[in-house]
């Protein structure tokens, strides 16, 4: 729809040189521009930039000291739109609210990275687009819509968006009208507002093209993906004649299984290795967390440690650890029977990895105000 979609570009050597002082862009690539006659609806949207992600977080940007980091997150923006969003979730509303994993941005730090957002603690970072999956939330922006010269009212964050362009309290959602998000962030006369969409986007597989069905948008499997694909173009490779090998090229190592373990004897003992392989990693995995005390503290197993910065230590810092065992992240052990099994393996992985990170960025925040003291 040309009245809905307006592009707006910004040569990236320019933004990449903002984003290491520190400076981050409102909007790198697009956004949709939803007018009174624009479509609202379930998984219709853009990608947030990293600068809408920190204004959805909320964040004091004076008090940002490098655009790498939490500096300056506060979280109040996020706490009033989880609140709506966990209140439609339980009236029965097909809502989630924003988790503690990290969201792909659409701002491109250089060449392959892009920006990424914590939505529990604020962290920015960024990561090259094809190594690792994250999660994706649509936002949307609705131009000129309110009138508040007029009628002196306008929405705030928090407040519930309607498909007919009204809004209200989350308290007060009856199911008479039909919700299509959560205001993110109000403009300052109060006429343009950003709406974030009820949940995350969901995938049939971790990348590839078409692994995303905008008709459905979270019927998908996976609530991750990669952001880029990397296909290799293998054309006029000499000698190369195994279709298996030849699709493992293609997709970066995506195939489709399309059998599973047997009850052969040899096939079920080659599972079975596989099973006991992984079971032992968390067995080794679980060995390390216990062994990684620092002077008889260990912040791997919820425990915590006072940093203190003079002779009469009353100016310290405590830094919080976290339980990062196999348990405490919900990794299970395995015991394949179907393809479905393994996936679910692999789910857990990725939100046990997706925990992992979120504390280390709780602990690079910690470091840096351990430097700056």
């Amino acid at each position: 729809r040309t009245d809905c979609i307006m592009e707006k570009r910004t040569p990236k050597p320019f933004l990449t040189r903002l984003a290491r002082k520190g400076w981050l862009p409102a909007r790198q690539i697009n956004f949709m521009s939803a007018t009174k006659t624009g479509r609202l609806g379930k998984g219709i949207g853009i990608w947030p930039s990293i600068g809408e992600w920190m204004e959805f977080y909320g964040t004091d940007t004076s008090q940002m000291t490098n655009g790498y980091g939490a500096t300056g997150a506060k979280g109040d923006n996020k706490n009033l739109i989880n609140a709506a969003l966990n209140t439609l979730a339980g009236k029965g509303v097909e809502a989630e609210a924003l988790g503690s994993h990290y969201y792909w941005s659409s701002s491109e730090n250089e060449s392959h990275h892009s920006w990424v957002f914590n939505g529990s603690s604020g962290y920015r970072s960024f990561n090259i687009e094809y190594y690792y999956p994250y999660a994706l939330r649509c936002s949307q922006l609705l131009k000129n819509i309110f009138n508040p010269s007029a009628d002196g009212t306008a929405p705030k964050v928090g407040d519930v968006m309607y498909e007919d362009k009204t809004w209200g309290l989350a308290a007060d959602y009856d199911g008479s009208k039909k919700v299509v998000g959560v205001i993110a962030s109000v403009s300052r006369d109060g006429r343009d507002a950003t709406i974030i969409n009820l949940r995350d986007l969901t995938f049939s597989s971790f990348f590839g093209t078409g692994n995303f069905n905008p008709d459905n948008p979270y019927g998908g499997r996976f609530n991750v993906t990669y952001w880029g694909n990397r296909n290799i173009d293998i054309t006029g490779i000499q000698n190369l004649e195994n279709d298996i090998f030849s699709s493992l090229l293609q997709t970066r190592g995506e195939i489709e299984v399309t059998n599973t373990f047997s009850s052969d004897t040899s096939t079920r003992q080659i599972a079975d290795s596989l099973i006991d392989q992984y079971n032992k990693a968390f067995e080794q995995y679980d060995k390390l967390i216990n062994d990684s005390s620092y002077q008889g503290v260990n912040l791997l197993k919820n425990e915590k440690l006072d940093v203190v910065f003079n002779e009469t230590r009353n100016n310290k810092l405590t830094v919080q650890g976290k339980d990062m065992s196999s348990t405490a992240l919900g990794l299970s052990k395995a015991n394949w029977a179907t393809q479905g099994d393994i996936a679910n393996s692999i789910q857990e992985l990725l939100a046990a990895v997706n925990k992992i990170r979120t504390f280390q960025a709780e602990l690079g925040n910690n470091y840096t105000i351990i430097q700056t003291r």
